[in-house]
């Protein structure tokens, strides 16, 4: 056995015999370029999903100057505090407007730098080139990263592995020279990833794992070296609560109870892996499954728990002769945690984005793996069996992520995909419903909405369909029937802010001025995000200057500008005071 270790321990040090770094260099680059390319069928795809709010509708990044500097860094955003990622996309607008072909080239060049760099970085830390270069390969090629890098709004994934990867170069350099320009260039680039998006808070427990392997240098004075890069993970976290909760984004363990949270998360890591060795189908958003809702139900759960158990005994048993099984293993595992549901954020129970760094820790273990068993099995064979393996695997993958990319183009592309693989998700049929109603199809988009009312048991997601229904009927002029779908709505929900204000609003339109302002009222007497009390604030302003009642619509401006200090709510406090005198 210490044969064994001091073999294996030679085979990955940095000494090792290794090839040039100039030929490092061309083979990254070429992997760069390559994991660019498979992403063409999306260049000319148009803002979808959640790009209106966060880049196109943003009424924050429009601009690009000191006031938009000082905004990312002081405020949050539809529950999001990430400066970085929208300054790059204030960037972007200023650069490229609505050209869409602009905002994603950028996501397409970070992604090419991170499998690069990411070549590179492996290269620099275990000196074994090959292995390195297959696993940033199927970092570059594998269609799970098709979310973070073909949707516009996926910025903050490929920005903050960008930062991650510089970080890990930094910590080589730090770890071999200890220079101490290395350890700040660490901080500043991990404090640069978290600002780009907080899912970063492991990075000190990654480095651990590499001093662990392959660095070999895990010890007291390793770990006391990153307190401070924890008190930054620490700040972070503490950041993101405090922006989550301020717009309403956490789910309260009412509503998703801490027990199933736990269960979800084991069968999310088990649905991870298998999409890691099987992508397809892939779909933008995972509903919360109730467990009954699996293909195999009764083996969910405790199947998921005995696979977990299983690999985790497994690579723990081969940490002596196999360090990177064990180092793999705990990188997937650990990247995970910030975003596998114990903190449930919005009602998703998994998502393709999550997994763009976690991903990394597999592929270091199936590589070097394979690596290892063909240098005991067919040693004068190794490379050109490695390189054919290589090739066989990841022209398959580079041909999915070519085909995934291609549903990226439109909304209507991309859900219509959606609901061939999840045809009961409310939320997929309430995108493709709006994506539908924008192109002037109200009839197909009245039609989505109407199944979401007929087969869904979820109250919230009725109520919904029916305050979707009833904005396109109006769209149509259809303001009687429009009021009929929400009163149905406020009687399935009536704490919901943004329908009962939508039915006041309908009612003001009819007529009904009485019933209106009381609705106004019910409205802003309710517990919603601060983001939907000022639109109800901002409706009442316009109701009360209809009426003449110019002082109180002041006062109602006032405090929407309180709740939500954006353009929309200035331009309506500027009118009020016109019309005040």
């Amino acid at each position: 056995m210490e044969q064994s270790n001091r073999s294996t321990e030679s085979a990955d040090s940095p000494a090792a015999v290794r090839p040039g770094a100039g030929l490092a260099i061309a083979i990254a680059v070429a992997v760069g370029v390559l994991s660019i390319l498979v992403y063409l069928p999306a260049a000319r795809g148009e803002f979808v999903w959640d790009d209106q709010h966060y880049v196109s509708g943003n009424p924050h990044i429009q601009r690009l100057g000191a006031e938009t500097v000082a905004w990312t860094f002081s405020q949050s955003y539809i529950g999001n505090w990430h400066p970085l990622t929208w300054l790059s996309h204030a960037l972007d607008l200023r650069l490229f407007g609505s050209n869409t072909t602009g905002h994603h080239a950028v996501n397409f060049i970070l992604h090419g730098l991170n499998s690069a760099l990411l070549l590179l970085a492996l290269f620099r830390l275990t000196g074994r080139l090959g292995p390195s270069a297959a696993v940033a390969l199927l970092f570059g090629l594998h269609p799970l990263h098709v979310e973070s890098v073909a949707w516009i709004t996926g910025r903050k994934d490929v920005l903050s592995m960008f930062f991650f990867v510089i970080a890990l170069h930094t910590h080589v350099s730090w770890a071999r020279q200890r220079h101490m320009w290395a350890w700040i260039a660490t901080a500043a680039a991990f404090a640069a990833g978290l600002a780009s998006k907080p899912m970063l808070v492991t990075f000190p427990f990654v480095l651990l794992l590499l001093d662990y392997w392959p660095l070999r240098r895990l010890d007291t004075r390793a770990v006391i070296e990153k307190i401070p890069l924890f008190v930054l993970s620490l700040a972070s976290s503490v950041i993101t609560v405090i922006s989550q909760a301020a717009d309403s984004s956490l789910t309260s363990l009412q509503v998703i109870g801490l027990a199933m949270r736990v269960q979800n998360a084991m069968v999310a890591y088990v649905r991870y892996l298998l999409k890691i060795f099987w992508p397809t189908p892939l779909y933008p958003y995972y509903p919360y499954p109730s467990l009954d809702a699996d293909p195999l139900t009764f083996l969910a759960l405790p199947g998921s728990a005995a696979l977990l158990g299983v690999l985790s005994w497994y690579v723990w048993r081969e940490r002596a002769r196999s360090g990177y099984l064990l180092f793999g293993w705990l990188f997937f595992i650990g990247t995970l945690i910030p975003v596998i549901g114990l903190v449930q954020v919005g009602r998703q129970s998994m998502a393709d984005r999550y997994v763009y760094i976690p991903v990394i820790g597999i592929f270091v273990m199936l590589v070097w793996a394979v690596d290892a068993a063909l240098a005991r099995w067919v040693p004068d064979a190794r490379t050109a069996i490695g390189a054919a393996l290589l090739v066989v695997v990841c022209l398959p993958l580079g041909f999915l992520t070519w085909e995934q990319a291609k549903f990226w183009r439109s909304s209507e592309s991309l859900w219509t995909h959606a609901i061939e693989i999840a045809p009961r998700s409310a939320l997929t049929r309430f995108n493709l419903g709006n994506a539908l109603a924008r192109r002037g199809d109200f009839d197909g988009a009245l039609e989505q909405f109407r199944i979401v009312v007929d087969q869904s048991r979820d109250p919230q997601d009725v109520a919904h369909a029916r305050y979707q229904s009833a904005m396109v009927l109006k769209r149509q002029n259809r303001i009687a029937d429009a009021l009929v779908e929400l009163d149905a709505a406020v009687a399935a929900t009536p704490y919901r802010v943004d329908i009962v204000g939508a039915r006041a609003n309908t009612m003001f339109q009819l007529g009904r001025l009485e019933e209106a302002e009381a609705g106004y009222r019910e409205a802003l007497a309710g517990n919603g995000s601060a983001r939907d009390l000022a639109q109800t604030q901002r409706d009442y302003a316009a109701f009360l200057l209809a009426g003449g009642r110019a002082e109180e619509s002041v006062e109602a401006c006032r405090r929407a500008v309180d709740l939500a200090p954006i353009p929309a709510s200035f331009e309506a406090l500027a009118i009020a005071l016109v019309r005040a005198g």
